[in-house]
């Protein structure tokens, strides 16, 4: 590994290297103003959930400091394949915020969880190396998935979208932000058919049918898949789901019109932290309530958090050693201390009952649920490396796909692994469908 790091970095041009330079500081501005919300709003107004604090010392620092620059220095910043944007995804709002909150929330934290640390930062190393394979040398060879494909996604929208209507019509509810949980309650699905399609409606069928609109200009498909996503907001009150059309209509416009400008990611890095940074120095009111929760607290600071609640459980209880996994169970029996549990194997419900003491979802990220519970450090490594080859091969089945369908319908992919397990986003948000879609679709093309 030390011998290919090296290669990677020899072949890096003056001008790659001074881009991730830059991105490297944005990136440590970043953790700092994380830091700062972590002491100000976080401990004023999520401690219950475990977000306790303490100064971070220098020795930790400095940790920190190390971790981002190698990180910062393999992650993507041409987002032109789905483990780009996977990655990407994953590196700030989860690796970031994890070793930043991590090591801010007791005197001992590197003691504590430094050697898991350590190994969340080398499974991301080697995660990051995937996206350095399989590269498309010539752009002229990507193509957009054919005619029929895309009516094959229509025809699942109209059967998703009116089969869902019928299922819940009578729970359908366009909510404010304070009731959303009760909406997310009566809008859960009753069986394993339902559950697939609240999910592979917006994550899978939704997101191609907006990818086909944005390249071929046509409004219709960009209004079915809006409908689409207002349905299922209407349903279960997702609020990424309310905001997924804005957030990939963004995501094509930089694959349309930038020429993958690596600059792009590091705009997005500083503007994420002046919102950080505003929402630590603004006094206390709706603007302050809004984005310290629905940004700070949901959508960043919940990833980090998780690895420190998952392995203060599991690492005082017992590991699962994937019992957790659907299929591994048939070979790995639960561990005794959970054998009379009646959460098992919902860990999060598990983690929010012994750490917090309270019924609830605590739902983590794939190095937390799949590493942490699972085996420790070890574990993290070991998913670290299933994940790899999971993302090698989607890059390889889809390398002659035009980015801005492949990174648009990846995107949902790598959000689902910020609050859920590998084995979850593989099997319910698409992750394996994706998989077999470029390989059928790359062996009809060849």
């Amino acid at each position: 590994m030390p011998k290919k790091f090296m290669n990677i970095i020899a072949n890096m041009k003056k001008t790659d290297l001074k881009t991730q330079f830059f991105f490297l500081l944005s990136c440590l501005l970043y953790a700092s103003c994380l830091n700062l919300v972590h002491r100000t709003y976080l401990l004023e107004h999520q401690e219950f959930w475990g977000f306790t604090y303490v100064s971070i010392d220098l020795v930790s620092c400095f940790f920190i400091a190390i971790c981002l620059i190698f990180t910062s220095l393999l992650t993507p910043l041409k987002i032109d394949k789905p483990s780009n944007i996977i990655i990407y995804t994953i590196y700030i709002l989860v690796i970031i915020p994890t070793l930043t909150l991590t090591l801010g929330l007791r005197e001992d934290s590197l003691k504590e969880y430094g050697i898991g640390l350590f190994c969340l930062v080398i499974g991301y190393i080697f995660l990051s190396f995937v996206t350095f394979l399989n590269v498309n040398k010539n752009p002229s060879s990507y193509s957009f998935p054919s005619i029929n494909v895309k009516y094959f996604f229509l025809f699942f929208w109209f059967f998703c979208f009116f089969g869902l209507l019928f299922l819940f019509k009578d729970v359908i509810n366009f909510v404010g932000l304070d009731n959303i949980y009760e909406q997310r309650a009566a809008g859960k699905s009753r069986n394993l058919f339902e559950g697939y399609m609240q999910s592979y409606f917006p994550n899978v069928i939704c997101a191609a049918l907006m990818a086909y609109g944005l390249y071929e200009k046509k409004f219709s498909y960009i209004f079915i898949s809006g409908i689409g996503y207002v349905l299922m907001f209407g349903i279960n009150a997702q609020r990424t789901v309310f905001l997924m059309p804005l957030i990939l209509s963004l995501l094509y416009f930089y694959l349309k019109n930038n020429n993958y400008n690596k600059a792009t990611l590091i705009k997005f890095n500083l503007c994420l932290s002046l919102i950080l940074l505003i929402l630590a120095l603004i006094p206390n009111g709706f603007l302050r309530d809004f984005l310290g929760f629905y940004l700070a607290t949901r959508v960043i600071a919940t990833p980090g958090i998780m690895f420190s609640l998952y392995h203060d459980v599991f690492s005082q209880t017992s590991y699962t050693y994937w019992a957790h996994v659907k299929g591994v169970n048939l070979i790995v029996d639960k561990p005794y201390i959970f054998s009379n549990d009646s959460d098992w194997p919902q860990l999060g419900y598990i983690v929010a009952k012994y750490k917090l003491g309270i019924i609830s979802n605590s739902n983590a990220n794939i190095f937390a649920a799949d590493g942490v519970a699972a085996a420790g450090g070890i574990g993290i490594i070991l998913i670290s490396i299933i994940f790899a080859f999971y993302l090698y091969f989607l890059d390889f089945f889809s390398k002659n796909i035009d980015p801005r369908f492949k990174v648009l319908v990846a995107f949902p992919i790598g959000l689902a692994l910020t609050n859920g397990s590998l084995a979850t986003v593989l099997l319910t948000f698409g992750g394996i469908f994706w998989l077999l879609f470029y390989f059928f679709v790359s062996n009809r093309n060849s």
